[in-house]
């Protein structure tokens, strides 16, 4: 049995995203950890570099032709019924950097997805890409989230796959339809975890009918809903990936949906919708973080630890409350400490893991602090509880705006993804 096949003796290896793990995937997704044992899951176990991690295995050629594997039954597959709709070559040239047999189908009920087996230079490796928002769509790119710029990813050394989480969204963030997948039992369940699984299912049983053998080794990529895709795929399912990059994951959907981004998409704005902290003073705030909780003997303008970090707004309050470009006025230092804080009840529970990290300012912008000339309807947390990227949909409400103590620093680091 190949690396990283075996259900019940193996644990797949969660890899932090970190300047580490990036470099490493540049030379080739090398240095992947030893599986945990099934009694080890909070243990840390040593790298290996043993046999032909991080090596450059032996191109495989296809065994079949591309069209072949619309003959090809993936019927039967356990739990993963599976019909391929379409397989085509594509062509090297232009955005194409190889040629790949592009193949597009379902998986029961409803999974959409797309796999690109390289023709030429598979070189034994697969990459499932995660999905954000809520989904809704299927979209290969040659350069998925955590592992941009990695050369096997992008030259055509990788099968690459990603599925829509079962449903079809009309929207760029899975929603839109949202009130008609989210009711159904199956459908939740498969946006849940199950879609995951069943796609990895049915993609190596692809792979293996158009190459002669399963991938030998096979990795998960996944960012904000994504990254919790990741999660729960290596929680519930363990022998379906040898490694995984976990980004900005969004595990608590819920809580970070319906409550934290929900209260962000309203810190920024008056009664009047006019906008307090304007896109302009984020650049100025984000230096002002950075020189205070960056590590100076480290040069590299990141903070370690952002959960340490005691940056407090009132350092960039205005002078006699005349405002200007280099600093923040009453009312803005209002906006941030909120931000830093995160949802909160009115008791100062936290309904949320914390607020947005110490650091992450650059990232406002857009998100929930509007871009220069633009409102609040334009900010993307603004539409995310009625399932929409901005605006709302008609009927709907404004949701509730939980309190958040306007002075306190976040009870825990999390996520600034937006799931």
């Amino acid at each position: 049995m190949s690396p990283g096949h075996a259900h019940s003796s193996k644990r797949t290896r969660v890899v932090l995203l970190v300047a580490v793990v990036v470099a490493a995937l540049v030379t080739g997704l090398a240095l992947l950890p030893d599986t945990f044992p099934a009694d080890a899951d909070a243990r840390v176990t040593k790298v290996s570099t043993d046999g032909d991690v991080g090596k450059n295995l032996p191109v495989t050629k296809p065994k079949i032709s591309c069209a072949d594997l619309l003959q090809k039954d993936f019927g039967t597959l356990d739990d993963a019924a599976t019909a391929v709709a379409s397989a085509t070559v594509v062509a090297k040239g232009g955005a194409n950097a190889y040629e790949y047999c592009d193949v597009k189908g379902t998986v029961a009920p409803q999974i959409q997805f797309e796999l690109r087996l390289p023709t030429q230079t598979y070189r034994q490796r697969y990459l499932q890409e995660g999905c954000g928002g809520y989904c809704g769509m299927v979209g290969v790119s040659a350069q998925p989230a955590a592992s941009t710029g990695c050369a096997p990813v992008t030259d055509g050394s990788f099968a690459l796959g990603q599925d829509n989480q079962g449903h079809v969204s009309t929207s760029g963030t899975g929603g839109g339809s949202s009130e008609v997948w989210a009711t159904n039992p199956q459908l939740k369940v498969d946006f849940g975890y199950r879609s995951e699984h069943a796609f990895a299912t049915a993609a190596k049983s692809i792979t293996k009918a158009f190459y002669g053998a399963e991938p030998t080794y096979s990795y998960y990529d996944g960012c904000s809903d994504g990254g919790r895709e990741t999660l729960m795929e290596v929680q519930r399912y363990p022998g379906d990936f040898s490694a995984a990059l976990v980004g900005a994951p969004a595990f608590n959907q819920t809580a970070l949906n319906a409550m934290q981004e929900a209260y962000l998409s309203t810190i920024d704005f008056r009664a009047d919708g006019s906008t307090i902290l304007p896109a302009s003073k984020l650049s100025m705030l984000h230096k002002a973080v950075i020189a205070k909780c960056a590590d100076p003997n480290l040069n590299n303008d990141l903070i370690q630890d952002p959960a340490t970090c005691a940056f407090d707004p009132a350092s960039l309050k205005c002078a006699d409350s005349k405002d200007s470009s280099t600093c923040l006025t009453a009312e803005q230092v209002d906006v941030v400490r909120k931000a830093y804080a995160g949802v909160t009840a009115p008791d100062g529970t936290h309904l949320y893991t914390g607020g947005q990290p110490y650091g992450s300012e650059a990232a406002w912008e857009g998100l929930f602090v509007p871009k220069a000339g633009q409102g609040q309807s334009s900010v993307q947390l603004y539409g995310t509880p009625s399932g929409r990227t901005s605006g709302r949909s008609p009927g709907s409400t404004t949701p509730p705006t939980p309190t958040s103590p306007s002075s306190t620093r976040p009870a825990a680091d999390s996520s600034s993804g937006t799931g």
